[in-house]
């Protein structure tokens, strides 16, 4: 601990700095330490309650899988194009999706992945796996 408070000594000599004790919130991501258990535990739980009030699945029904058995369907007879606004929403949704598993959930990542092939042209099938996938968040968000 003294090499640590010499350290951020130092530093304070040189940069304008404020020690404000251990990390409990990092880049929108919760941050739980247990000394005792030597054990750290970072959650989104936050984040992912604010995507669900963003994309309006708040009340949605919970699925205990982020993908339908077979997967992702190629594209092609997909159903119908999204409209200009819809697909700028399917792109928000697939970039929040993709924050959350790089940061805390890689359970997600073939999916979003996946997903994240048709930003460019999503049709309404994609989108509602792409919504899935949120479901799926809202059942396991605390864990």
């Amino acid at each position: 601990m003294q090499k640590i408070k010499d350290l951020k000594g130092e530093l304070a000599k040189s940069f304008n700095m404020k020690d404000l004790g251990a990390a409990t919130h990092f880049l929108g991501m919760q941050i739980a330490r247990n000394r005792a258990s030597r054990s750290l535990k970072i959650s989104q739980q936050a984040y992912i309650e604010k995507l669900l009030e963003r994309f309006g699945q708040l009340d949605a029904r919970e699925v205990a899988t982020p993908m339908e058995t077979g997967g992702i369907p190629k594209a092609g007879d997909q159903g119908d194009l999204l409209g200009a606004q819809e697909t700028r929403w399917y792109q928000a949704l697939i970039g929040s999706l993709l924050y959350a598993a790089l940061m805390t959930r890689p359970d997600i990542s073939f999916a979003v992945s996946s997903l994240g092939q048709y930003c460019a042209e999503p049709t309404k099938t994609y989108l509602r796996l792409a919504v899935r996938v949120l479901r799926y968040l809202k059942g396991i968000k605390g864990s």
